[in-house]
């Protein structure tokens, strides 16, 4: 259970806290980050708080560390596209962490 239980404006802001403050450390594994992501976005809609999908993954991407690895599989994701879903940012993150 979260400790930010109920619909109220200060749950909502200490949610939206977590989530815009989130950022992967080199060290972490990929897999627990997107956990974190996720479950702080759920709990967010848990409250009617919802997000586009580009927005979403524009988050994601935004937490990730600054390293070469990780910046080469940004660009690689963006080539080419003018919109951006949350699915296919962390299909390509996963396949690109194999």
């Amino acid at each position: 259970m979260s400790m930010y239980n109920g619909k109220s404006l200060a749950n909502k802001l200490f949610l939206k806290k977590d989530l815009f403050e989130l950022e992967m450390e080199k060290t972490d594994d990929l897999t627990d980050h997107l956990s974190k992501f996720n479950g702080v976005i759920t709990q967010l809609a848990g409250l009617d708080e919802t997000f586009k999908e580009e927005d979403k993954a524009i988050m994601l991407l935004a937490s990730l560390p600054n390293t070469n690895h990780y910046n080469n599989v940004i660009t690689s994701l963006l080539v080419g596209k003018s919109t951006l879903t949350l699915d296919e940012i962390v299909v390509g993150l996963l396949e690109a962490n194999k």
